[in-house]
Order: structure tokens, then C-alpha cells, then sequence
């Protein structure tokens, strides 16, 4: 192709913004060995046999590497082959062909496109011409959902008339040399197509600011992501073998009694177990087995003596006599004549209060007044009153707080007399006195009989000789009626009940200090019958689990070495990171060598070519990844900096370069390049579009006039190398296309195209 010369002012500024890539002194495939060789064996294999089948390995071969790994790794019982060094051999190709549309026609449901015109493509060029509005864009979408372009667009039907099923056309084409025709009838891409590149407005931004991946890889390195797979493949083999020998939940803990020796090894069985140890405890004589049945009955007998139930007998006599002195202990501090004193002056108080009640109902004039009902009348009015808090009341002219009628001196004098009746002396020192006996007599009356007779009448069903529980129930009956007394306000006789008390608190001292001592002597017995129970009980179960883990030991050790298979096999694992981390860096230099260094090249050339303005092209290359971004000073992104037309010419020729990149031709779709550019931008665009359409099939719409006529002069030699078409938008009919000449003898093509100029062929 034609482009401005390296020494140009242009070419000088590209070449110091972006220093050639160093192209490599290895090939691709030559990389792949040399980091094979450098591997296990089993990834020397696997490498091999990816360079053979040049697919990701399955089947038969991959269970060939994921073997060889687990022998090299010493996680099966077999030798590991010895795996030849690896030879570069042939280079691999490209084995894609040319690709040319040849028409489209039935189309239906793509915007307003006619379903009965079928478009004819030139091998060379095919440009449709049509003003704004026109239907060409509906083209451009469909070629872009045909090719699965990733600036593809969701495809819609005529929306301004009826709905005509799901999109779909016909789409013929030749496949290096044969024709090929297909149905079109989704929206997915079809693959036969996918090498067309679409560039229209989604594909400015996406190629002046994207951070792309190529749509490409050249020669061996489509080896590289299938070594990378088949990696993977035998990582995901290790996972699924992990998965099936690792041990479960320990099904042997359940078979053992805690605290013995044996449990303590089955309840942390995993890979750092002693299988030794497992063995050893598992091997018994005959002698040591006979003794299980002896070592059973021991247990049983000591289990049999009798000391518990004496030792419970004297622990429930000792809660006995508690309760006994507890309960004459309250009798005894019971202050029954101050409670006695209390009592009386309540009555007292209480018979001075009521002759006051008689006197003065008996002159208040009240016919058949009830005394009680009366004093209620009047202490509830009092009540009344402090409520009110009127402490003036009553006074001559207040209001009855009843029945609000003026008070006189007759009904003032007879109210107060009512009040000093209500607040009266008599009534307080009755209620203190009454509140005074409650308090002496509270602990006196919580005293239950129930827990006493219930808990003294057991002994005496068993013949139990008691010289306490002898006066128990004399001390309950008589407490019983004292209590009765308390319970109906009157004083008590504690003559009796005193002295009694007094005796059985001295009597269940004795009884308890005597028992206290039983209890001493039976718990050193039980504590030693208890230690000789503890030892004969773990010698059984010791034995009994030596003799269960016998019957289980080949399972048990079976356990321990999946354990420690799975251990060996995780830490092995972990050992994938390394690799794919080391293949992923021999993948990027590769790629920074043939993709990147090759795309440089390419993007140069375009951008001097289309006398595009200067920016940096760097590649990041993040894990592995082979992918290039464009900047401008203090790393900008160029659509901050550029004019529209410069963003333009920048996105085109990445579009170009990275369509180039393919060895083979496909068809390049443009959606009117020449859009916001000058004339002199757009000229070179011309250029550049004339001169691919020599190696490969260029498609074309554009509603500029000036654009068309100078591309169409390009290639209007002896053999014309285009067809021209005119889209046409009919109301009735839809969009149309036409095909149209460029008559040689037309006006110079610095002047418009005039309408005569796009005449109808027929």
C-alpha cells in the first residue's frame, strides 16, 4: 500500500512517539518448547500432544498426562515414563480462507428494509449512496449481527409498521472459492461470517478509547489459550480425584467410648495419625482378650454395693434434721409476748374507737342508721376531701361535697365533728397495732407443716428408731393451733410450744452432729469403691476398644491413607498456580512479540498513511492477556484531546490494522468513513479505501456526495471495479436500492455529483 515515508515529518513523530517492538529471535512455537522443556514431563506430554492435535486435549490423551501427573507427583503406585525433550518442528499456519459475500436478499423484520430486493456485491468495491434517513443503517446492523461484530446492535422490526415475525434473511457467500448459501433466521452471529469487521460510529469510541483485545491470533499462538485449557483440564482431573478420595466425616469416633486411648486416635484420625500406633494398639493375645468378660463382671459387682443407697439414706436424715431446727428455731425467736401486747392494744384501741362511733351516731339524728355502713359513709367523705385537698374544709358558707348546698354553723360544727371521728386517735393506734403483730408473726406463720409431716412419717414406714421425730408431731400439732390463732387475730399460748422447740433443736443437734459423722465415714468408702469402680470401668473399656479397633484397623488405616493422599494431593495442587503463573508470562512475551509487535507495525503504517495525529500506543498485557490502549500526553484519553475528525482517522486505522492482522481476506464494512473530516482526511481515507478494495472486499455507505464521486474515480479504469447502488427511502414500499453508473465523461470530481450523474442502470 501506498503510505507517507517513515522520513516524513509525519513518519518521524509516529516512530519517536512509538519505538518499534523488537521482534523476537525465537518463534512462537519455539517459545512454547523451550518453556515445555523446562517442565515436568507430564507437562512436556501434554504441550506435545497439543502441538500434534493443535486442539485442546480430551479423551484418551488427557487421561494419558493426568496419569503420567500423578505418577511424577507420587500420588499413584506407578513409575513415571521418561518424557522426550521437545523439538519445535514445523511451524504452524494460518489455516483460515478468503471470504466474500456475494448477495443478500429476503430479508425480513431489519428496521424497513425491502424483503423483495436482493443485493449483489462486487469482489472489489460495493458502495451504496443515499441522503440522511434513507434506510442505509439498516444494512450496516445487519451485517454487524450477522458477523456477531461487538459493536452489534439489538436488530428491530419496522416499528412504524406492522410486526413481521423474528428478523431473518438470506445470505450467500464463497469460502475460499465455494458458494455457500444460508438462512439467517436469529440473532445470533453466524460463525462463517464473524471474520467481517464492521467500522461505523459505535466503532469510533470503541477503537479510539477501548482497551481491546484482538479479534486474531496469528499462527502458533492459538496454541498458547489451548495449552493454557488443557492445563486447566488436568487441574480440574486433580479436583474431581480430590473430591472422590477425600475422606468424609470420620465413621469409626462413634464405635469407641470417649477417654480411652483409642478414642483419642479415632477422634483426630487425619493424615498425621500413627498408623503404627493403630496397628499395635489393634494386636491382643488371646489371654489379653479373655480378660474382657472378668474385667465386666468386676464392674458390675462394684456397681452392686451397697454404699450408695446407706450414704443417700444419711444425706436425707441430715436435709431432715435442718428442717427440724430451722423450724424451732423461728418458734423459739418468735417474740410472742410482744406479739401478745400488740394484740391487745389493737382490741383495745379498736373498743375505744367504737364508743366513739356511738356517740356520735347516736346525737347526729340519722333514723335507722347502721353503724359500720355509717362509719364507711364517713370515711369514704373523708377520703373524699383529702383527695380534694381541702384542709380549710369544712368552713361557714363552703359548699357540702356532696350536695353542694351552703354549709351553716350547725352543718360546719357536725361536719368537723365527723372529720375528728375519721382521723381519730383510737383508729390509728388500732391499725399500727394490728400492722405491729403482723411483722412479729410473719416468720411463724411461713412455717409449713406439709414439709415436715410428709418428709418425718418416712422413717417411721421404714422402722426407723428416731428419738427426735418422737416430739415432731407434738411440736406441729401444737404449732398448728397457735398458728390458727395468729391467722384469726388473737394472741397465742407459747408456754408449751417454747420448751418443746427448745428441746428438739438440742435433740436434732445431737442427731445431726452423729450423722454428719455416718456421712464422712460412708463417703471414704464410696470414694474408694468409687476409684476402684473408675479403674475397672477404664480397663474395660480399653480393652473392649483395642478389641473393636481389631475388627476395623485395615478400614482405619485405609482412612488415614486417603487423608494423607488428599494432603499431598492439595499441597501438589497449589503447585498449578506456579505453572499456569510461569506459562501465563511466556504467553504475554509471546503475544507482546507476534500480536503486539505486529499490530504496531500495522497501526504506524495506517496512522501515516491517513496522516492521523500523533498518540501512544501501549499494550498492558494484564494476565497474559494480549491487548493495546492509546494515550496522549500525560496519559490522556484521546477522545479528551482530539477533534472529532482526528478521533475519526485515530479509530479507523486501529480498526485497520487490527483487520489486517488476518492473513486471509474478509469483507471490511464502512458506515460513512468520511464523516466530520476535512477534505484533505477524507481524501486520504479515499486513498486508502481504493487501495484495499484491490486486496480484499470493501462495502460502503455514505451519504456524501464529494466522498462518493472521488472513491468511485479511484477505480473507474477500463474495468470498472465497484457497483454503485442508490438507497432510496419509499413511504409505500420501504428502503430501496438501486444500481446507478458514474459516467466517465461526468464533471471534474473536485465538483459535486449531480443527480444526472446517478442514473438508473435498470
Amino acid at each position: 500500500m501506498s503510505v507517507v515515508h517513515p522520513d516524513s515529518p509525519a513518519g518521524r513523530e509516529f516512530a519517536l512517539e512509538n519505538p518499534p517492538i523488537e521482534l523476537p529471535s525465537r518463534s512462537a512455537r519455539q517459545l512454547l518448547v523451550d518453556w515445555a522443556n523446562e517442565q515436568d514431563g507430564w507437562v512436556r506430554r501434554l504441550v506435545g500432544e497439543v502441538l500434534e492435535c493443535r486442539e485442546v486435549i480430551d479423551g484418551e490423551p488427557l487421561t494419558g498426562v493426568f496419569r503420567e501427573y500423578l505418577a511424577e507427583s507420587n500420588l499413584i503406585d506407578a513409575p513415571p515414563k521418561t518424557v522426550s525433550w521437545l523439538e519445535s518442528g514445523e511451524e504452524g499456519s494460518d489455516v483460515e480462507a478468503d471470504l466474500a459475500l456475494t448477495s443478500l436478499g429476503s430479508i425480513r423484520a431489519v428496521n424497513a428494509l425491502s424483503s423483495t430486493q436482493t443485493i449483489r456485491f462486487h469482489k472489489n468495491l460495493t458502495l451504496f449512496f443515499g441522503g440522511n434517513g434513507t434506510g442505509k443503517t439498516g444494512y450496516t446492523r445487519l451485517l454487524k449481527a450477522l458477523a456477531g461484530a461487538r459493536t452489534a446492535e439489538a436488530i428491530l422490526p419496522n416499528v412504524y409498521g406492522e410486526p413481521d415475525g423474528s428478523p431473518r434473511a438470506e445470505i450467500s457467500y464463497t469460502l475460499a472459492g465455494q458458494a455457500q448459501t444460508l438462512e439467517w433466521t436469529s440473532r445470533d452471529k453466524v460463525t462463517a461470517l464473524s471474520r467481517m469487521a464492521v467500522f461505523d460510529s459505535s466503532a469510533v469510541r470503541l477503537h479510539l478509547d477501548g482497551d481491546l483485545s484482538y479479534l486474531y491470533t496469528p499462527g502458533d499462538l492459538v496454541l498458547f489459550p489451548r495449552i493454557a485449557a488443557s492445563i486447566n483440564k488436568v487441574r480440574a482431573l486433580l479436583d474431581e480425584l480430590i473430591a472422590k478420595r477425600r475422606p468424609r466425616e470420620n465413621p469409626f469416633v462413634g464405635r469407641f467410648t470417649p477417654g480411652t486411648r483409642v478414642h483419642a486416635l479415632i477422634a483426630e484420625l487425619g493424615a498425621q495419625t500413627d498408623a503404627l500406633a493403630l496397628f499395635q494398639l489393634s494386636t491382643l493375645s488371646d489371654q489379653e482378650a479373655a480378660q474382657l468378660e472378668s474385667l465386666k463382671g468386676r464392674v458390675s459387682a462394684l456397681h452392686a454395693q451397697a454404699l450408695p443407697a446407706q450414704l443417700t439414706v444419711a444425706q436425707l436424715r441430715r436435709e431432715r434434721y435442718r428442717r427440724i431446727i430451722s423450724a424451732a428455731t423461728k418458734i423459739i425467736e418468735f417474740d410472742h409476748v410482744a406479739y401478745n401486747q400488740a394484740i391487745s392494744d389493737g382490741v383495745q384501741a379498736e373498743a375505744e374507737y367504737g364508743r366513739l362511733a356511738t356517740k356520735l351516731f347516736e346525737g347526729a339524728g340519722v333514723p335507722g342508721a347502721d353503724v359500720d355502713v355509717w362509719r364507711s359513709f364517713l370515711l369514704a367523705g373523708e377520703a373524699y376531701r383529702e383527695h380534694l385537698a381541702s384542709e380549710a374544709y369544712p368552713r361557714a358558707g363552703d359548699a357540702c361535697l356532696y350536695c353542694r348546698q351552703a354549709l351553716d354553723a350547725d352543718s360546719v360544727a357536725l361536719i368537723a365533728s365527723y372529720g375528728e371521728f375519721a382521723n381519730a386517735a383510737a383508729r390509728r393506734r388500732a391499725a399500727e397495732a394490728r400492722a405491729r403483730a403482723a411483722a412479729l408473726a410473719r416468720d411463724v406463720s411461713r412455717i409449713e407443716r406439709m414439709g415436715l409431716t410428709d418428709e418425718l412419717a418416712r422413717p417411721q414406714a421404714r422402722e426407723e428408731t428416731d428419738r427426735v421425730l418422737e416430739r415432731v408431731g407434738e411440736m406441729l400439732e401444737a404449732l398448728e393451733t397457735q398458728q390458727a390463732a395468729i391467722g384469726a387475730g388473737q394472741t397465742v399460748q407459747w408456754d408449751q410450744l417454747g420448751p418443746l422447740a427448745q428441746q428438739l433443736i438440742a435433740d436434732s443437734t445431737s442427731a445431726l452432729g452423729e450423722v454428719e459423722t455416718l456421712i464422712a465415714d460412708l463417703s471414704t468408702k464410696a470414694e474408694e469403691r468409687v476409684e476402684a469402680l473408675r479403674k475397672a470401668k477404664a480397663q474395660y473399656a480399653h480393652l473392649r476398644d483395642r478389641i473393636e479397633l481389631r475388627q476395623c484397623v485395615e478400614e482405619v488405616v485405609a482412612y488415614v491413607e486417603a487423608a494423607r493422599w488428599t494432603q499431598r494431593a492439595m499441597v501438589l495442587k497449589g503447585s498449578f498456580g506456579k505453572l499456569q503463573r510461569s506459562f501465563t508470562q511466556t504467553a504475554k512475551t509471546a503475544g507482546e512479540q507476534f500480536i503486539n509487535g505486529e499490530f504496531s507495525k500495522l497501526f504506524t503504517n495506517e496512522c501515516i498513511a491517513l496522516c492521523a495525529p500523533t498518540v501512544r500506543l501501549e499494550f498492558p498485557g494484564r494476565q497474559g492477556r494480549s491487548a493495546r490502549q492509546k494515550t496522549i500526553a500525560r496519559r490522556h484519553k484521546p477522545s479528551t484531546v482530539l477533534s472529532e475528525g482526528e478521533q475519526r482517522i485515530i479509530a479507523l486505522a486501529d480498526f485497520l490494522a487490527e483487520s489486517l492482522m488476518r492473513p486471509a481476506a474478509a469483507p471490511l464494512v464502512f458506515d460513512d468513513p468520511g464523516n466530520g473530516l476535512d477534505r484533505d482526511r477524507a481524501g486520504y481515507v479515499v486513498d486508502r479505501l481504493a487501495e484495499l478494495s484491490a486486496e480484499r472486499q470493501v462495502i460502503v455507505f455514505t451519504h456524501d456526495v464529494w466522498f462518493t464521486q472521488q472513491l468511485l474515480a479511484k477505480l473507474a479504469d477500463d474495468e470498472p471495479r465497484y457497483t454503485l447502488y442508490r438507497v432510496l427511502d419509499e413511504p409505500e414500499k420501504g428502503v430501496l436500492v438501486e444500481q446507478a453508473t458514474l459516467e466517465q465523461e461526468s464533471a471534474p470530481v473536485e465538483q459535486p455529483l449531480s443527480q444526472q450523474a446517478l442514473a438508473a442502470s435498470g
